[in-house]
């Protein structure tokens, strides 16, 4: 939307475009003199590596080599990485969800749920589990989850970073 408002604005001015697209004016103003959000910054970065791997195929590489050459799940130390998953296990009661969090480092399980639901606590309970009993480490974690629909996060942001230990 900015860029199609600032290719014209010399022409049009920034309030007509702005009132005929029903977009704020003041938003647009203030996107242009903000500097880029981290995730902005980030998705640049991305951008630029996934390209680079991409060049470095010689143009051979689809969305899934690409992936899988920047997909760096390795961690040096504990409490630098978490993936998170669940099943589903049938019972004699019907079925039931495990949700696990695992620490990349060590490969020990940090964090454990079960239900029977598939719903966002799920997760978050194990989650939860893994985050009170992390050790004192302030360096920062990664906690990664593939399930973006049934954890109830975002596809966008299937992860989260924790930047101080909870």
């Amino acid at each position: 939307m900015s860029a199609f408002i600032d290719e014209h604005r010399e022409r049009l001015g920034v309030e007509p475009i702005c009132r005929e697209l029903e977009v704020s004016a003041s938003a647009y103003h203030d996107r242009r003199s903000r500097p880029p959000s981290a995730r902005a910054v980030r998705d640049a970065f991305l951008l630029d590596e996934i390209r680079r791997v991409h060049s470095d195929s010689h143009g051979v590489y689809g969305q899934f080599k690409v992936w899988d050459e920047l997909r760096d799940f390795t961690a040096s130390r504990p409490d630098e990485l978490w993936l998170a998953d669940f099943t589903y296990l049938r019972t004699w009661q019907g079925w039931s969800y495990l949700a696990v969090v695992l620490d990349v480092h060590t490969r020990r399980i940090v964090g454990w749920q079960l239900a029977p639901h598939m719903r966002q606590s799920l997760v978050t309970d194990a989650f939860e589990m893994a985050v009170a009993a992390r050790l004192e480490n302030d360096d920062g974690l990664v906690a990664h989850s593939d399930n973006g629909s049934q954890a109830g996060l975002k596809g966008s942001s299937q992860h989260c970073v924790l930047e101080q230990s909870v």
